[in-house]
């Protein structure tokens, strides 16, 4: 089981962390499927 200390540490993935840095070292974006003005509308919906 993991101490709270290191859930707060494995659970943040902004600029300057651990897991962020892992995170933007090795996502890749997913191109979505559907027409730019259609998935725009579904993201602000």
């Amino acid at each position: 089981m993991t101490s709270s200390t290191e859930g707060a540490e494995l659970t943040r993935t902004g600029p300057g962390t651990a897991m962020g840095q892992l995170m933007r070292e090795y996502w890749i974006p997913r191109r979505s499927s559907l027409p730019r003005s259609r998935a725009t509308a579904l993201r602000c919906a």
